[in-house]
């Protein structure tokens, strides 16, 4: 599996780690390859390791696999782009499947889209030319689906998995929001795709109308300048800046928020409004990755379909004033969360749909 996720090799108890630990129990081996500073191999359970190689050697890593005399049965990439490179050649090198996961949108978008960058479109360029060479994608979502049948990946070869599983231990029944202040969570890397541009003209439009705070969890490139203009705008002392938490500490910030808001362009999940539902923390959020699939508007949370400010100012503020709402809005999240996230469920499945589609491909060659 490449993968460009080095949180095994810092964290045993990340999310990667024990999605890895329990797909362990449907394969005999699993080698997961991911970039990391320097060379270094870890073991997750009796068969399953972890190689951490710096980036260049990361590229090239599929000709250190090719004369290894192990038996390989398919090669696992995340996307079809950066981690899709390795994972193509390996498996031509190797003459076995490769399974390419598309847990984003954008491929079908092959221009400099909203909050991206040139190194984007080169990484959708690259992977749309390789997409279309994998033996079986898997789509996290209906978006998804339709984007990689428009861009011509055969219907049989798709493979539509949701990935929008939560730990059972994230479920409570706790929620302890304050009673006076409205508290407002953003969980996330702070990049431009997150939408950071409609985050700060939506604090500003607040800013007059609502008694509110704002915790940010999370770090990444764009924390600093974020952290600026919010001090510019004079709300310094109505956020708060959290850097990465443990999943204990982040469940605590949760059952904090009043809401949990989410301004991404592009997501795959999000599994952090999956994370805050199980809480009994109600989602307001662009519409993006599977969000319009699991949320019933205005039942269990709130999708907002443009990227107007004002549109999610009026929706806050309407919460804001209606806590009773609010709390029931909450528990449906939680329950459905419950019924609809299932860690073991939907990992099995993730592992029985690759087994079940590997194992017809051999019945037919």
């Amino acid at each position: 599996m490449f993968s460009l996720d080095s949180s095994p090799l810092k964290d045993s108890d990340s999310y990667f780690s024990r999605v890895l630990t329990e797909l362990s129990e449907y394969w005999t081996t699993i080698k997961a390859i991911v970039p990391f500073q320097f060379y270094y191999r870890q073991n997750i359970g009796e068969n399953c390791e972890i190689i951490g190689l710096p980036l260049m050697l990361y590229l090239l890593s599929f000709i250190a696999f090719w004369p290894q005399k192990h038996k390989i049965d398919a090669v696992i990439s995340q996307d079809s782009s950066f981690t899709g490179i390795p994972a193509y050649f390996l498996s031509r090198t190797l003459k076995v499947p490769w399974i390419c996961e598309a847990h984003e949108e954008f491929l079908g978008t092959p221009y400099l889209a909203p909050g991206e960058t040139i190194k984007d479109v080169f990484l959708k360029f690259v992977g749309r030319l390789l997409v279309t060479k994998a033996t079986f994608v898997r789509a996290t979502s209906q978006r998804i689906l339709k984007g990689l049948e428009r861009i011509g990946v055969p219907k049989n070869r798709i493979l539509y998995v949701r990935s929008n599983y939560i730990p059972p231990e994230f479920v409570t029944y706790a929620h302890s929001a304050s009673k006076n202040v409205f508290t407002i969570g953003f969980v996330a890397r702070i990049n431009r795709i997150k939408g950071l541009d409609l985050l700060i003209d939506i604090l500003a439009l607040l800013k007059s109308r609502l008694e509110f705070k704002l915790f940010v969890c999370g770090d990444g490139k764009e924390r600093l300048r974020l952290q600026k203009r919010i001090n510019a705008m004079g709300l310094d002392s109505n956020v708060r800046f959290f850097n990465w938490l443990s999943p204990c500490l982040l469940k605590e910030k949760y059952t904090a928020m009043d809401i949990l808001l989410i301004t991404s362009y592009r997501e795959a999940g999000p599994r952090v409004a999956f994370e805050a539902m199980a809480n009994g923390t109600p989602v307001v959020s662009t519409d993006v990755g599977v969000l319009s699939e699991l949320i019933s508007n205005w039942i269990d949370g709130v999708i907002i379909r443009t990227r107007d400010p004002n549109e999610f100012a009026e929706n806050i503020i309407a919460l804001a004033t209606n806590r009773n709402l609010l709390r029931i809005m909450g528990e449906k999240a939680r329950i459905k969360v419950k019924r609809s996230c299932d860690w073991n469920f939907l990992i099995g499945e993730y592992a029985k749909s690759y087994m079940k589609a590997l194992h017809e491909r051999t019945v037919v060659n």
